[in-house]
């Protein structure tokens, strides 16, 4: 509806906006929209003089909804009339931000969370969209058939069973081992919110890094207990699958996070975090770093830069050749 009505007034030359009325009369009169869910679904889409943010929070809280990413209807007051404006592919960038780095984490506009209806979807699609990555993974490992166990809150041994879902420690996402890295995983998944700026992405490291329960500090924990107990460890795998019983004493043991979405962290993270799409690659060794050589002519230094990249480069030596 809305994209027939901006058409017509393009083909008539206008360029000047719609006004407000024209959306809730047309959705009222031509598709029997009550207007006050008109009203709702609309309002929570315009970004207008009451509701925008103000330069320093524009900069500093990327996160909120309140901005053009999220509100694609521009309204513009003249002559005490609102018109808005629509910019092209505006309409279809928000409802896939609200779609995939939104409502997943229980965020939409408050208008839309004052229907009950919708309110409860989106709680729903919270509850679940956790789901989606464990789910992923589990597939990518039952393809490659290697031992594992998912949401592992017991240790299953000859001596009967340890439960780790305590204080301080907790639930595993899962465990894997892998004949190829000689490594038995212990892997947490998070499923993380896309960022698209750097104030956004200090979120991501606060989170890995910084707060009190940090994700790091959990993993620590986690790690060393399972190398001091890498008997039960090691028994709890061949319970679920035997295949690689002759060599499993011998794997290291890692941890590691996954995600769905890169991070700037996972570049210079103290636990390898992998992308979904990368983890198959990391399970077989086939995961190769890049690595960067830069050379500074003027000085005749030169720096290979690998992972992590946010360390202090090695220096690398070598000896210009004096011709064409």
């Amino acid at each position: 509806m809305i994209a027939s009505i901006d058409e017509k007034l393009k083909a008539k030359g206008d360029d000047n906006g719609v006004n407000w009325e024209t959306y809730i009369f047309n959705m009222e009169q031509n598709l029997s929209i009550p207007r006050a869910s008109s009203e709702q679904f609309l309002g929570g889409l315009r970004l207008d003089k009451t509701n925008k943010m103000e330069l320093l929070d524009l900069a500093c809280k990327p996160y909120k909804l309140d901005r053009y990413l999220y509100k694609p209807l521009l309204i513009w007051e003249v002559d005490g009339k609102e018109y808005s404006f629509l910019g092209i592919n505006a309409w279809t960038e928000a409802i896939l931000q609200y779609a995939t780095n939104a409502i997943p984490w229980g965020k939409a506009p408050q208008e839309w969370m004052k229907n009950a209806c919708f309110k409860k979807y989106v709680h729903d699609k919270e509850d679940s969209h956790g789901d989606w990555l464990e789910n992923s993974l589990e597939e990518i490992i039952k393809d490659l058939k290697f031992p594992y166990d998912r949401n592992v809150k017991n240790l299953t041994h000859v001596k009967g069973s340890t439960n780790i879902d305590v204080e301080g420690l907790g639930e595993v996402d899962f465990i894997v081992a892998s004949k190829h890295t000689k490594r038995i995983y212990i892997i947490d998944c998070k499923h993380l919110l896309s960022r698209y700026d750097m104030a956004n992405q200090r979120n991501d490291f606060n989170a890995f890094v910084k707060n009190k329960k940090s994700y790091n500090e959990t993993m620590s924990k986690k790690v060393e207990w399972f190398q001091d107990n890498k008997e039960l460890l090691i028994e709890h795998i061949l319970e679920k699958d035997d295949s690689q019983s002759s060599e499993i004493n011998n794997y290291n043991i890692e941890g590691i996070f996954i995600i769905n979405t890169p991070t700037i962290y996972m570049y210079n993270s103290e636990f390898r975090i992998y992308t979904i799409s990368q983890i198959k690659d990391v399970f077989l060794d086939k995961h190769k770093d890049i690595d960067f050589v830069i050379v500074e002519d003027e000085e005749n230094k030169a720096y290979r830069i690998g992972y992590p990249y946010f360390e202090i480069p090695d220096e690398l030596t070598f000896e210009l050749i004096e011709n064409d």
